[in-house]
């Protein structure tokens, strides 16, 4: 996904300046450079001409009128009564909550936030679809502008010309739904754990760690229970695990939301053909997506346990989130609550391996 990206130079001009000037330091240089200049400069002026006719086409197209474009020279539409929502606009720092398809005017989507779109799309997919937080003043800079017109609740669809996007002369399109405009992170964070616990099975009574950072605001704690089909094993004898004892374990980890239509939060592991099932050391929480709260719960688990716990985000990603830098996607957002489910089946000490029956 691309949209979270703050693009800061001209992509396509550099790339064009380190093709044709070149310097020699021969007889006639000059007249080298000078030809290589009017090259380029006819080079970007019949790539603006193109880039043009695009945008003109596609408006014409979908109903915009000269009334729709900014100063910057991006069209907005607004679907909805903007004098119903006309309320507070985001401004750089806040965090947005967004529903958003992208794609260029010939109808290419190359993300989207569409769950049904997204999977129908894209078969590979390591996205959690669904509304995304954002941080204004590091997403897309044509995004960025537009959105400071857009109040919760409004829906739109900016046209937006490529000096604003991605410099490839391609204009891309975002169709957006503005569902939140966030000020404080953590107090939203605190509303949203606070909503999704309330509405489960979580019990404030059973607590299976607390987190003693200065940090971390109430709550602390990190809360358990276990599935139907498993004993309360907190009172058995657990594993006697060390750092680096090999584990094998089942787990879903999800969102610990209920908000948007997500009763029982988004899963963000696992995605597409990643398996559910797989080995790691106890202690090694720089494979994601182990977090220190996986071990916590561990120890106090046997083998064949399964155990479900979930707490605000210091016992994930904490305030910066998870963004995997391979698939160029953001995993988990920041101030992210999390709720994991594991099957704990194996254990190795010592070379031994005990596993679940």
């Amino acid at each position: 996904m691309h949209l979270y990206l703050k693009v800061t130079y001209n992509f396509h001009k550099r790339n064009m300046k380190k093709l044709f000037a070149k310097t020699y330091i021969i007889a006639g240089a000059l007249l080298l450079i000078v030809f290589q200049s009017s090259c380029l400069k006819n080079f970007d002026e019949e790539k603006q001409n193109e880039e043009n006719k695009l945008i003109n086409d596609y408006i014409k197209a979908n109903g915009f009128t000269d009334e729709n474009k900014l100063p910057t020279g991006i069209y907005l539409k607004f679907y909805n009564d903007t004098t119903l929502t006309d309320s507070a606009k985001p401004v750089t720092g806040n965090t947005v909550l967004l529903s958003f398809t992208g794609l260029y005017t010939d109808g290419e989507i190359y993300e989207t936030t569409d769950p049904e779109l997204g999977t129908s799309l894209f078969s590979d997919h390591y996205f959690v679809y669904g509304p995304m937080r954002l941080k204004m003043g590091k997403i897309l800079y044509g995004v960025d502008t537009t959105l400071r017109f857009f109040s919760p609740g409004d829906s739109g669809t900016m046209v937006i010309p490529s000096n604003y996007a991605w410099y490839d002369y391609r204009p891309v399109v975002y169709h957006i739904k503005l569902h939140e405009v966030i000020e404080n992170d953590s107090l939203y964070e605190e509303s949203v754990f606070k909503s999704f616990f309330d509405s489960s099975n979580f019990s404030k009574t059973k607590i299976i760690a607390q987190y003693t950072s200065t940090k971390a605001a109430y709550p602390k704690d990190l809360y358990y229970q276990f599935s139907h089909d498993s004993v309360d094993s907190l009172a058995k004898t657990p594993i006697n695990v060390a750092i680096n004892d090999s584990l094998m374990i089942d787990l879903t980890a999800r969102f610990a939301e209920n908000y948007y239509g997500n009763a029982i939060g988004r899963i963000f592991f696992p995605l597409s053909n990643y398996p559910s099932q797989f080995k790691y050391r106890y202690g090694n929480g720089s494979m994601f997506p182990i977090v220190p709260a996986i071990d916590s719960a561990i120890k106090h688990m046997a083998v064949g346990d399964e155990l479900e716990i979930c707490g605000q985000s210091w016992w994930g990603y904490g305030d910066e989130g998870f963004n995997d830098s391979y698939y160029n996607i953001i995993a988990v957002p920041a101030y992210t609550s999390v709720h994991y489910k594991i099957r704990l089946l194996g254990h190795r000490k010592s070379d031994i391996w005990t596993y679940a029956e």
